[in-house]
């Protein structure tokens, strides 16, 4: 193991790991979080620009 890599980045076997280590962290559970709300909005701006467009696509003929 490399002299640089800190404890916290050890990889161990999962078979040997604590609760706690196995757990998710704070900051992982908030990113993932917020990863999901972005890909949500996303997805719903998508959508409101498809509507949109239908909706002038009905307009013009």
């Amino acid at each position: 193991m490399s002299s640089s890599i800190s404890s916290s980045m050890t990889i161990i076997p999962w078979e040997v790991a604590t609760p706690e280590e196995l757990g998710d962290k704070l900051g992982d559970s908030c990113l993932s979080l917020q990863q999901e709300l972005e890909e949500e909005e996303w997805r719903k701006v998508q959508e409101a620009d498809r509507i949109h467009r239908e909706r002038e696509a009905k307009t013009w003929k």
